[in-house]
């Protein structure tokens, strides 16, 4: 049968009222299969344009903000409640002294990883304290608006995150959001570090989500693991397995837990469709991940399964790897269908 997209099929006859006919029987709405979509890409879209609106809404009120001279009331209405919001945050965290945490002679790749994210989440949880700590001292007249921190002020007026924050971690576009994630991430790295200190490490599920650098942690996991199979780097390839017993041939497996993933559904034995009304993103099975030498088999079959790049957030501007994964069909469809995994939404 000839088809017109998937789920159309052509007429078999040279009968103009067949045509006619099949035009009227069309849906009023595209089914997105027919433009080689996931069914739930709906979904996607209407979150994509509801971003952008706030975007052009917190660049709109970026701009007025430039314009205007600060209002000390109206300061206090929008970058007051931040302020406390980050008191909180720290109370929560306690005290950290970044100098406990220092690289030692012969560390190991993974925790000198681990030990620098420490050492940096840590100059820029200084670094935002500071400037909180300056921003309520503007506030009570007890100093005076600088440059620097007018450019702060107005970028949190905004709603947005100031450049000189954004420059050391990107991270998500809200400030409230990002500011909880900065710390949350701080604290589940103190967490990797008395973990990998006691050798736990990698006998727990880890989330990429917890690191600001998800592929250097991959790349200290690749060095590690060369050293300990006493090979060059180079003769190292990335698999990953969904299989109850994980990677045996592997020197250093890690498991990977909380990833997400867009266009399809997987259930660990392959990639599935999606429904209409499913969500955005779903949840994908705990995850083994380790580095084998190039000589060993994969995983899964190349014929059977199809290379999906795993994503820092969902925006898909910053790759961290890509990973073979079993599917059913072409795995040209899942292609098409733009499937990949998320370290985080945002």
């Amino acid at each position: 049968v000839r088809r017109l997209a998937p789920k159309v099929g052509l007429p078999t006859s040279s009968h103009k009222q067949d045509y006619v006919s099949l035009i009227n029987d069309l849906a009023d709405t595209d089914d997105p299969t027919i433009f080689m979509l996931p069914a739930n890409i709906d979904v996607t879209v209407q979150r994509a344009r509801s971003s952008e609106s706030v975007a052009h809404l917190k660049l709109l009120s970026l701009v007025s903000a430039l314009g205007n001279k600060v209002d000390k009331e109206w300061m206090r209405v929008k970058v007051d409640p931040i302020r406390k919001l980050w008191a909180k945050l720290m109370e929560q965290r306690g005290q950290v002294n970044s100098n406990d945490y220092q690289l030692v002679p012969n560390i190991l790749p993974v925790d000198a990883f681990i030990v620098l994210e420490i050492q940096e989440s840590c100059k820029l949880i200084d670094a935002v304290s500071q400037s909180m700590s300056l921003l309520h001292e503007i506030l009570e007249g007890d100093a005076l608006m600088t440059s620097d921190a007018r450019l702060i002020v107005d970028a949190l007026m905004a709603g947005s995150v100031p450049d000189s924050w954004s420059e050391q971690w990107e991270g998500p576009q809200s400030v409230t959001t990002w500011l909880r994630n900065l710390v949350h991430k701080n604290m589940e790295l103190l967490r990797w570090e008395t973990a990998s200190r006691t050798s736990q490490l990698f006998t727990r599920p880890l989330a990429l989500a917890d690191l600001f650098r998800p592929s250097t942690f991959l790349n200290a996991l690749r060095q590690q693991t060369a050293r300990k199979s006493n090979v060059s780097m180079d003769e190292l390839k990335l698999v990953v397995s969904w299989q109850s017993g994980g990677i045996p041939s592997a020197q250093l497996p890690v498991q990977i837990n909380e990833l997400m993933l867009q266009g399809a559904q997987f259930d660990g034995s392959g990639l599935a469709d999606v429904s209409r009304d499913s969500p955005r993103l779903a949840k994908v099975p705990l995850m083994h991940l380790a580095w084998i030498h190039k000589s060993q088999e994969n995983i899964y079959s190349i014929d059977s399964a199809v290379s999906v790049p795993l994503y820092v957030t969902s925006n898909r501007e910053n790759t961290v790897c890509d990973l073979l994964v079993p599917c059913s069909g072409a795995p040209s469809k899942w292609i098409l269908y733009g499937t990949a995994f998320f370290v985080s939404d945002e």
